[in-house]
C-alpha cells in the first residue's frame, strides 16, 4: 500500500509539473493516463519503478504493438514514459534508472483514406432522402461543416447563432477559440445552415425556447425531438458521425477523415497554403502536406463553391462584438 500511495505521489508531481510547463489539460490527462498504463504493465512483469531501464521500455514497446494500438498511440506513451522517467531524476535524491537512451519510434505521418467523393455524395443522398425535421437539418448542417470546411467537433459545439453571417450571397463563419478566425463557406454549407437556422424557428419558436438560441447547434432528446438542450456535446457529434458511416459502411468513421477530405477539397479549389492555414486554422505548410497526395478518386464536388477571401479582422463583416 506505501508503494501504491507513492507512485500515486509522483504522478501526481508529473501532473502538476506538466500543467507548469504549459501543457493543455487533455494531454496532461492522455500522459497520465501512459503512465498508469505503463506502471500496471510493470508490475505484471514484477519489475520495480527502480529497475526500468531501456530493455524494459523496447519490450513495453512489444506488448503494444501485439496489442494493436496505433503506431502513433505507442509513440505517444513512450514519450510520456520517458518524461516521467526524466521528471522522477529532477526532483528526487533517490535515481531512477535513465531512459533517455530507449529509442522512440518516428511519427506515422500516414493517413488511411477512407472515404472519398462518393461517400461524401452517398451521405447527402441520405440526408436528402430522409424527411427533414430539425435533427436531419442539424446533422446535414454538421456534416458540411466538418467534410467541407474543416471545422473542428471542439468548434462547432461553441458556436451561437451570431457567429453565422449571410450576406451577398455569401454565408461566412466566426470561429472563436484558440484558432480564432473568419471564413468564407461554400453554398452547400451556407444553405444547410440556413435551412436548419429556419427549420430551429419552426419547430422551436424563440419566444417558447429561448434556452436553445444560446448556441448554433442544440442536442435533442425524445424521439419525437420535443425536449431540445442548448448543449451539443463532442460526444454528440462522435456518434451521430459514427452513425452516418455505418450507412455507407466505414466503421467508426471519425471526424479527422472528414476534415482530410474538407482540405482534399480545398486543395482541389486551387487555394493557396496561406490560404488552407487560415481557412482550417493551421500553423503550418507540413500539416497540409500529409493530405495533399492526389487521389484516384476526382474531387470535383458538387458545392458551388466559389473560394472569397475574407479578412481575419471582424472590422466591417457585421459581427456582433463579444
Amino acid at each position: 500500500m506505501v508503494v501504491s500511495i507513492k507512485k500515486n505521489e509522483h504522478i501526481l508531481s508529473f501532473s502538476t509539473s506538466l500543467l507548469q510547463s504549459g501543457k493543455k489539460p487533455a494531454t496532461v490527462s492522455a500522459y497520465i493516463a501512459d503512465i498508469k498504463g505503463f506502471l500496471h504493465y510493470i508490475e505484471q512483469i514484477k519489475v520495480s519503478m527502480e529497475n526500468c531501464d531501456p530493455s524494459i521500455l523496447f519490450y513495453y514497446q512489444q506488448n503494444l504493438s501485439e496489442q494493436q494500438k496505433h503506431p502513433n498511440s505507442i509513440r505517444r506513451k513512450l514519450i510520456a514514459v520517458r518524461l516521467f522517467y526524466r521528471h522522477l531524476n529532477e526532483k528526487n535524491s533517490k535515481k531512477y534508472a535513465p531512459l533517455e537512451e530507449a529509442i522512440i519510434p518516428g511519427r506515422n505521418e500516414s493517413l488511411q483514406v477512407r472515404f472519398t467523393t462518393h461517400h461524401f455524395e452517398e451521405c447527402i443522398h441520405i440526408f436528402d432522402a430522409q424527411s427533414p425535421n430539425i435533427k436531419i437539418l442539424r446533422d446535414q448542417a454538421i456534416f458540411c461543416l466538418l467534410c467541407l470546411e474543416g471545422a473542428k467537433s471542439s468548434e462547432i459545439i461553441r458556436l451561437t447563432p451570431q457567429d453565422f453571417v449571410f450576406a451577398e450571397n455569401i454565408g461566412s463563419l466566426r470561429i472563436l477559440g484558440e484558432r480564432r478566425r473568419i471564413i468564407a463557406l461554400c453554398d452547400r454549407t451556407s444553405k444547410s445552415i440556413q435551412n436548419y437556422i429556419y427549420g430551429m424557428s419552426r419547430y422551436y419558436p424563440k419566444t417558447m425556447y429561448p434556452h436553445v438560441y444560446q448556441n448554433l447547434f442544440v442536442s435533442f432528446r425524445g424521439k419525437h425531438l420535443d425536449n431540445p438542450s442548448k448543449t451539443l456535446s463532442r460526444h454528440g457529434i462522435k456518434f451521430m458521425i459514427y452513425e452516418l458511416g455505418e450507412m455507407i459502411g466505414i466503421s467508426q468513421l471519425n471526424s479527422e477523415e472528414l476534415r482530410h477530405h474538407a482540405i482534399q477539397y480545398h486543395l482541389q479549389l486551387g487555394k493557396k497554403a496561406s490560404e488552407i492555414r487560415e481557412h482550417f486554422g493551421l500553423k503550418r505548410n507540413g500539416l497540409i502536406a500529409k493530405h495533399a497526395s492526389p487521389s484516384s478518386n476526382s474531387l470535383n464536388l458538387n458545392t458551388n463553391a466559389t473560394p472569397h477571401v475574407i479578412s481575419s479582422t471582424t472590422d466591417g463583416t457585421g459581427y456582433e462584438s463579444h
